[in-house]
């Protein structure tokens, strides 16, 4: 049982989840530099702190700009790209209060986990895109997503369900995407291909430079040969 502010105890305690103010105008200088839409980094990590949230070294929630920075590893990226593509990120420290109550759950309670996750993402959504109060609502970008990466599991997305018409978690299963990766070698085999060519094309270039090159010194010593005649 647990008590909240001497409360009477409770198995659990509904309160309202909520972000510290301070917190809540870094996250928008960050998010939001000089009132841009979108950071320029394409990764952002929150790293939530509060009771009954999940610390850093079990997982962290993301910002990505594509689901395609969550399908290929930054450094496969960086590798098959030599650098052009390499994806910059950054990370923040997201204070909870009042967070959540009791502060431990079971780690077999996988429905109060989800739960927590799903209400921790929206109030990250809702601070990203209504804070200040006042201003205009800023729309996170419709092609990024926020999901939840433990860091022993697969990515959780959040989504729709049709027959509730809530959002729910699921995991994501980065083999599905079978488009990122026929697009990635894709690019990567017309690459290969293109510089197939060009070598190719120097190959034959460098050859008749040679043929030419020869062609005159055998020139220039018949001529001086001639000429000592």
């Amino acid at each position: 049982m647990s008590s909240y502010k001497l409360e009477s105890p409770q198995e659990r305690i509904e309160q309202q989840l909520n972000i510290a103010r301070d917190t809540k105008d870094l996250l928008d200088n960050l998010f939001h530099p000089s009132g841009a839409k979108r950071p320029k980094e394409v990764i952002y990590e929150f790293s939530t702190v509060g009771p009954g949230m999940t610390e850093r070294q079990e997982g962290s929630f993301f910002w990505v700009a594509s689901v395609a920075y969550l399908v290929l590893e930054a450094a496969l990226l960086d590798t098959l790209s030599v650098g052009i593509i390499k994806p910059f990120q950054s990370m923040v420290e997201v204070r909870f209060s009042p967070s959540f109550c009791p502060a431990y759950v079971r780690n077999d309670d996988f429905t109060e986990i989800d739960r927590r996750l799903v209400l921790t993402r929206k109030l990250l959504v809702d601070t990203l895109e209504g804070h200040p109060p006042g201003a205009a609502r800023k729309p996170l970008p419709r092609e990024s997503v926020i999901v939840y990466r433990p860091t022993a599991d697969k990515p959780k997305l959040f989504v729709l369900d049709a027959k509730t018409n809530k959002i729910v978690v699921d995991l994501m299963y980065v083999e599905s995407y079978t488009l990122i990766w026929a697009s990635n070698f894709f690019a990567l085999g017309l690459a290969l291909a293109a510089s197939l060519i060009i070598v190719v094309q120097m190959a034959r270039k460098l050859r008749a430079h040679l043929q030419r090159y020869r062609t005159n010194r055998f020139r220039d010593e018949d001529i001086f040969a001639n000429i000592q005649v």
